[in-house]
């Protein structure tokens, strides 16, 4: 069976869809569902030197990562000058670290006396196979002030979120030890199986259809 000009067109302007609109691939909560559980350390160059919270998400399709919305408090004299993030593999072997990356700031409300913000990575495109991965944000300050990660009393992957700080004690990921989860949304496209195959996909449903 040969590709119609309209067949190729539809899949051509699917694609283009799915780059400008991407899918949400892992929900582990937003503002509008948080508990306001905790506020945990997750901040470089503030009071504290070093400071990272992670959590999992999993993929069950090949996926594009493209965006990370990450939920974020910090004190309100905190002027970021920027963001680093991470993503690790289910053992915590690193995939992509991004140190100093731009960002946008959503405020959101207020939990502890602390603003809360949406922190938004985007302008990602990391291709991952399906499987289990680590993930997280945090604030850049300029040596003062303090950040954090915003934590809930529900655990939406395999695993609670996990902390590394030599400041804290903590120099291997190690579980927080508190039953919190990050709140965080990853974004990107899912991959298609290759032309070729859903062309041969088309041709077995016609066939069907003619018998």
């Amino acid at each position: 069976m040969t590709a119609t000009p309209l067949v190729l067109a539809t899949l051509a302007l699917a694609a283009t869809a799915s780059r400008a609109q991407p899918d949400l691939l892992w929900d582990n909560g937003e503002y509008d569902t948080w508990d306001h559980g905790k506020l945990i350390s997750s901040e470089r160059n503030t009071i504290v030197p070093d400071s990272w919270i992670f959590d999992d998400f999993t993929l069950l399709e090949p996926a594009s990562l493209r965006r990370l919305e990450w939920l974020a408090g910090k004190r309100e004299d905190l002027d970021p000058v920027g963001a680093d993030f991470i993503l690790l593999s289910s053992g915590f072997g690193p995939i992509d670290e991004y140190f100093d990356h731009e960002y946008t700031s959503e405020f959101k409300g207020t939990a502890y006396g602390l603003p809360v913000h949406l922190l938004t990575i985007a302008g990602l495109d990391i291709e991952l196979a399906p499987g289990r991965y680590f993930i997280g944000a945090r604030f850049v300050g300029s040596g003062s002030e303090r950040a954090f990660a915003a934590g809930q009393y529900r655990v939406l992957g395999e695993t609670e979120a996990y902390i590394k700080s030599d400041y804290f004690g903590y120099p291997d990921w190690t579980q927080t030890g508190y039953r919190v989860d990050a709140v965080f949304q990853v974004y990107g496209d899912i991959i298609p199986a290759p032309p070729t195959l859903a062309l041969t996909a088309l041709a077995h449903l016609a066939l069907r259809r003619r018998r």
